[in-house]
């Protein structure tokens, strides 16, 4: 899978570039960032050099949105993690969004 890196036995992450557009997108992508947080161990949007925490609002507008910013997603695995194919469930929950190669997985 090109989306994922293992750090470790039990430690992945996970990552996709997407486009926040508009005011709702930024909120919308926020409340599903909060949403999977029994899953993730930290979730992070990076642009360049920046990097801020994928649940806030005035983090993420802090960066340039007028172009494509990354968003990763740290995972600890467990057995029910290692059963699940957690590059499509990410990338599921935030299809709405994703720009480039990640847009028809």
């Amino acid at each position: 899978m090109k989306n994922r890196r293992n750090h470790s036995s039990h430690e992945e992450e996970y990552f996709f570039k997407v486009s926040l557009k508009t005011i709702s997108d930024v909120n919308e992508f926020c409340n599903v960032m909060t949403g999977l947080e029994r899953f993730v161990v930290a979730a992070e949007v990076r642009s360049g050099t920046y990097i801020v925490d994928a649940k806030s609002l005035m983090g993420i507008f802090s960066l340039n949105l007028s172009k494509p910013v990354e968003v990763w997603f740290k995972v600890e695995m467990n057995d029910q993690l290692r059963n699940m194919d957690m590059d499509k469930y990410f990338a599921a929950k935030i299809e709405r969004w994703l720009v480039g190669d990640n847009a028809n997985e």
